[in-house]
């Protein structure tokens, strides 16, 4: 009887599920949470226009996608094939919806691979000859109420005068010319007179910091800067400390939003700022500024708005940001020149509000080709935690031909510098013997 009832035993013990080690349960469970988290964020952040927190998940895709690589490599070095495949696919919408900033636009590619013409422009024309148009001063006072409301239906590109430049010949420039100034007086190069500087740059920096800043921004490769985080304090120092460029507009203030407006100042100037002055983009008790500014640019204008968006913390902070994208929508489609938004729009590019900003204003981004450049928070000491939320947004005219970063110098922003020039600039192979971008 002892011998039968162990072989029963022994038949009931190999009919068992095989128990699963403590350990290798508790790892389980730390990888189900750890892609988890993630995976339910990136799904909500596809909602951000049913609830404005939604959007501001959103913005953190580019982690999202570190975290979800890791545990679904983790996951497959452990032989969990089923949580790898469960992490991998939004892990693939993340990647999806970051991408664009990789990939380059066709005007961006056709700059990488043929460059910028050179233009042979008679002295008579010469890009900063005066002109008598551009200098009459606006008969319309600075204002700072909020932008108007053009009440007209329809597009914003098809009710806005497009440059339509002069087709010039490509340079055949002789040999040395470039080092002649006496053949040299009638050409601007492609790397000089054809290329608008712009920067972004946060002055909300320590005391101890402030040498660094102002040092900066005198070796700064620059025709115009935004200035942010400018107080009265500031404002007074900066006024006699910022050469080689010049104070045009400041709204100074002292809760991080004040910003002021430089110009660059040569003995022969490419950009002058014509009519600079502070708006207001929102109907609330903040009030907080923007500086708008016809920035003529050898013989061409550009218009140009600075910004500092409202960041999204609450539902009212969020109203008021809502508010300032309406408006930097109506400001672009009431635009004779090509429009330039430059700032903090609090938002990555990937972010629901961010995107519908971009469609109502057909604007282009100028990240598109340069990759992440994240600007915030900055200084941390932890690169992956950094979103991409300082933009330049440009007519579609316009092509950004470097885009890069400078340092923080104590603020939690990166510096943002852009580089832009005509997209008719651009040389293109002739296609029997017609370039369709050149007007």
């Amino acid at each position: 009887m002892a011998f039968h009832h162990d072989e029963h035993q022994q038949r009931v013990d190999l009919d068992a599920e095989p128990v699963v080690p403590r350990g290798r349960a508790r790892s389980r469970v730390l990888l189900v949470i750890a892609g988890g988290l993630p995976t339910v964020a990136t799904l909500l952040g596809f909602l951000g226009l049913v609830w404005w927190p939604l959007d501001v998940l959103a913005n953190f895709r580019f982690q999202y996608a570190v975290i979800l690589l890791v545990t679904a490599v983790v996951s497959l070095a452990t032989l969990r094939w089923k949580l790898a495949l469960l992490f991998c696919l939004p892990l693939a919408l993340n990647v999806a919806v970051i991408l664009p900033v990789y990939l380059p636009t066709t005007d961006v590619q056709a700059y990488r691979q043929y460059g910028l013409m050179s233009r042979m422009v008679p002295s008579a024309t010469r890009w900063d000859a005066p002109d008598e148009e551009a200098e009459k001063p606006s008969t319309q006072p600075a204002t700072t109420q909020p932008a108007a409301v053009e009440k007209s239906p329809g597009n914003s590109v098809a009710r806005r005068h497009h440059r339509q430049p002069t087709a010039l010949p490509v340079s055949t420039q002789p040999a040395g010319a470039e080092d002649d100034p006496q053949q040299q007086s009638g050409w601007w190069t492609s790397d000089n007179r054809q290329i608008l500087r712009l920067a972004n740059v946060y002055a909300d920096v320590p005391e101890r910091n402030m040498d660094n800043l102002l040092d900066y921004l005198r070796e700064l490769d620059a025709d115009v800067v935004v200035l942010q985080g400018v107080t009265e304090d500031l404002r007074h120092r900066l006024e006699f400390q910022i050469a080689p460029f010049k104070m045009e507009h400041v709204a100074a203030r002292s809760d991080g939003f004040g910003m002021a407006l430089l110009v660059r100042i040569t003995m022969r100037p490419k950009v002058r700022i014509l009519g600079a002055k502070m708006i207001e983009l929102s109907h609330d008790e903040m009030r907080l500024p923007a500086i708008v500014a016809r920035v003529r640019w050898g013989r061409e204008t550009v218009s140009l708005l600075a910004v500092h968006a409202a960041p999204p913390l609450s539902s009212r902070a969020e109203a008021i940001r809502q508010s300032q994208y309406q408006a930097i929508a109506l400001w672009v489609s009431n635009q004779e020149y090509a429009p330039v938004v430059l700032g903090n729009l609090s938002a990555a590019p990937w972010a629901a509000s961010f995107q519908t900003l971009l469609a109502k204003t057909a604007l282009v981004n100028s990240q598109l080709g340069y990759g992440m450049e994240t600007t915030w928070p900055a200084g941390g000491g932890f690169p992956l935690g950094e979103i991409p939320i300082d933009h330049c947004l440009h007519d579609s005219d316009l092509v950004t031909v470097s885009r890069t970063l400078g340092p923080t110098l104590g603020s939690d922003h990166r510096a943002l510098v852009v580089h832009l020039a005509w997209t008719s600039d651009i040389k293109r192979p002739l296609i029997d013997g017609f370039n369709p971008k050149r007007k």
